[in-house]
């Protein structure tokens, strides 16, 4: 009898432990439907709006209407829009007659890069040789979370700041003909990716092992 009972409440103790498997698995696989549904929706919304910049853009390549306006020789040759000027590279989509050389937009782009790169990466960089080498723990928890901190800063505001307050400093200073200009834009874009830099860089002279630090000192670096 008492090994019938005994039996018994091993049946049952398999039974329950079936089922609670039984159960975890379905949990688990409704978790994983989930992250895949996720991960479906926004891997599709990425591709719907390459598709739907690329239809919005094809009638350049293809409409005889658009070409008259825009082409691919215009885009990156020099073009005479007026018999009286030389041809020129010059991107002013909103004039009585559009210009769409993409020229201008990428040397514009290429001289922002390097001008925030001139200006943020010295910051950095010191800033990050500052806080892993020299700066007592207190200071470190402090200066580390301040210059992390501008990466939440929204790039609109950046923006903002740039064009309202900076622009207005470095034409006084400076007396650009323009307001709006690279080095404008460059340091805007420097105050972005200080942090990326900073942390970059940090990361880079923590991971050093002690051992290669010692061997430096050895060698009187």
């Amino acid at each position: 009898m008492e090994n019938d009972t005994a039996v018994a409440k091993k049946r049952k103790a398999r039974g329950f432990e079936f089922g609670r498997r039984r159960k975890g698995r379905i949990r688990e696989w409704l978790i994983e439907k989930f992250i895949l549904l996720n991960a479906t929706v926004a891997i599709s919304a990425i591709i719907l709006i390459f598709i739907f910049v690329g239809k919005e853009a094809l009638p350049v390549l293809t409409s005889a209407e658009c070409k008259e306006e825009a082409n691919l020789s215009e885009f990156f040759l020099p073009h005479r829009y007026t018999p009286d000027n030389p041809p020129d590279f010059i991107w002013q989509p909103v004039s009585e007659r559009p210009k769409y050389s993409i020229i201008p937009l990428i040397v514009g782009t290429l001289k922002a890069t390097f001008v925030a790169m001139l200006f943020a990466a010295p910051l950095a960089i010191a800033a990050a040789i500052f806080t892993s080498e020299f700066a007592p723990s207190w200071l470190k928890e402090i200066i580390k979370p301040i210059i992390e901190l501008l990466a939440g800063i929204p790039s609109v505001v950046l923006g903002f700041f740039a064009l309202i307050v900076l622009a207005s400093i470095i034409h006084s200073v400076f007396h650009f003909t323009f307001r709006l200009n690279a080095i404008n834009a460059g340091i805007a874009l420097g105050l972005a990716v200080i942090p990326i830099i900073y942390t970059v860089s940090e990361d880079a002279l923590n991971a050093v092992p002690r051992q290669y630090r010692e061997a430096s000192l050895a060698l009187g670096a």
